[in-house]
C-alpha cells in the first residue's frame, strides 16, 4: 500500500506540475490575445483617426483649390476696379485722354499743373483750351466720357489775343483718388 500512496502522490505532483504549467501557458495565450487585440484595437483607432484627418486635408485641399481659382477669376475685376481709381502713375494715361479728347473736339490742350493730395482728398488739374467757341463746348461735353470721373470746379475763357481763338483756363477736380 505504501508503493501505492508514493506513486499516488508522484502522479499527484507530475499532474499538479502539469496542471500548473498548463495553467500559466492558457495564461500566456489569453494575455498574449488580449494583449494583442488591444493592439490591434488601439491601432485601429489610430488608422481611423489618421483616414479622417487626411479627408479633412483632402476637403480643406479642395477648399483652397476652388478659393484659388476664385481669386484668378477675380483678378480682371480687380484690375478693371483698380483702372477705375486715378493715382499719379495713371497721370498720363489721364494726359493721353485729355489729348484725344482735344484731338476730337478740334482745340489745343495743354497741361498747366496738377495737385496729388496726402490722404482722402480730390486730385486736381489745371490746363488751357485754345480753339473756338463750339470745339471748347465740346471738348467740355466730352470730359463726361473719361475713365476718371471729375468736375470742372473752375473755368474761365478769354479772348485768345493775335487769333481769333479762345482761351479757357479749367481746373478740374478728380474723383477717386487713391
Amino acid at each position: 500500500m505504501l508503493a501505492y500512496n508514493t506513486m499516488k502522490t508522484k502522479i499527484n505532483s507530475k499532474s499538479l506540475v502539469g496542471t500548473v504549467i498548463g495553467f500559466f501557458v492558457v495564461l500566456f495565450f489569453a494575455y498574449s490575445y488580449f494583449f494583442v487585440f488591444s493592439k490591434i484595437k488601439f491601432l485601429s483607432g489610430e488608422i481611423g483617426s489618421a483616414k479622417r484627418s487626411i479627408n479633412l486635408l483632402n476637403e480643406k485641399r479642395k477648399e483652397f483649390e476652388i478659393a484659388k481659382s476664385n481669386l484668378k477669376n477675380q483678378e480682371t475685376n480687380l484690375k478693371i476696379l483698380e483702372s477705375a481709381f486715378f493715382s499719379e502713375s495713371s497721370f498720363v494715361d489721364l494726359l493721353d485722354a485729355f489729348g484725344g479728347l482735344a484731338k476730337k473736339a478740334g482745340v489745343r490742350f495743354k497741361a498747366k499743373g496738377a495737385t496729388f493730395p496726402e490722404t482722402g482728398e480730390h486730385a486736381q488739374i489745371s490746363f488751357e483750351l485754345s480753339g473756338n467757341f463750339d470745339s471748347i463746348a465740346k471738348f467740355l461735353i466730352l470730359l463726361d466720357n473719361v475713365r476718371f470721373p471729375g468736375l470742372v470746379y473752375k473755368f474761365s475763357l478769354l479772348e485768345g489775343g493775335n487769333s481769333a481763338d479762345l482761351l479757357a483756363n479749367v481746373d478740374y477736380s478728380l474723383f477717386n483718388f487713391k
